[in-house]
């Protein structure tokens, strides 16, 4: 069972709601979540959680100054280009949820 926390990446400036899996009653439970910037949570322990907090991802238009950003705060991220479309419009997609696991010694 992992414990640690979890909060927003640094530079998220408003709330953040996104898709997570919770085990209830042993099975998979779908719901939404919405973090808060600036707020740490606790992990509970629950591996199904935790693997939909490392898959969150935000998917934004590219803008120059996002990359700016991202470049400028370290924060890995995929340009993404719209097959239907040909290619015209692309998107930056970057992890949104920072993870701290505790160290189980």
């Amino acid at each position: 069972m992992s414990k640690g926390t979890y909060k927003l990446i640094d530079g998220v400036e408003s709330p953040q709601q996104f898709q997570v899996v919770l085990t209830r009653n042993g099975g998979a439970f779908y719901t939404s979540t919405t973090l808060t910037p600036g707020e740490v949570y606790e992990l509970e322990g629950d591996e199904r959680f935790l693997r939909s907090l490392y898959a969150a991802r935000v998917h934004k238009p590219y803008s120059d100054s996002l990359k700016e950003t991202l470049d400028q705060k370290g924060i890995a991220y995929e340009l993404n280009r719209c097959q239907s479309c040909g290619g015209r419009i692309t998107k930056l997609s970057y992890p949104v949820v920072e993870v701290t696991l505790d160290d189980e010694t």
